[in-house]
């Protein structure tokens, strides 16, 4: 229903209410307006434009205790938990034990990845392995004592076994 205007008061009728007459905007309220609105708008888009939401990085990760394919999957298994990682980019290199993963730097670092791998058991370039974790791995997968110098030999130094 179209809101009529009283003939006499020149005021708008709507639904039995009496409502005021339309207030006339001049330029200056024009103008204010749309300046307004176009620095609103600069303000969104400059925002928007202006932060990324993503930062997909690739990097390779050295992994000397990584022998056989247990190692393997106990490496990519505590690469793919971390949040931020691209679980399909994970690829290993046994030859050269070496993993290549893709991960979002925004979420985090490849030091949190070499942590997580050290955390498996693992050296992971410079990050020791958690000795914890280490003793913890299938036999096939325990550092061998080349591979870990702090570690006790087997039989004693300077005698026959």
């Amino acid at each position: 229903m179209a809101d009529a205007l009283d003939s006499k008061s020149g005021a708008r009728k709507g639904m039995g209410v009496r409502l005021p007459p339309p207030a006339p905007f001049g330029r200056r309220a024009r103008s204010l307006c749309l300046t307004a609105g176009a620095a609103l708008f600069l303000i969104v888009t400059a925002s928007c434009v202006g932060c990324r939401t993503r930062d997909m990085r690739t990097m390779i990760i050295h992994v000397p205790g990584m022998r056989n394919d247990a190692c393997r999957e106990i490496v990519v298994s505590a690469i793919r938990k971390c949040q931020g990682v691209d679980p399909i980019s994970v690829r290993v290199d046994m030859k050269r034990r070496l993993v290549t993963v893709t991960y979002d730097s925004l979420v985090l670092s490849l030091k949190n990845i070499e942590f997580a791998v050290a955390e498996a058991g693992f050296q992971a370039n410079d990050v020791p392995a958690k000795q914890e974790a280490a003793n913890a791995l299938p036999p096939e997968c325990r550092p061998l004592p080349e591979e870990n110098p702090g570690a006790a030999p087997d039989r004693p130094a300077g005698g026959v076994s």
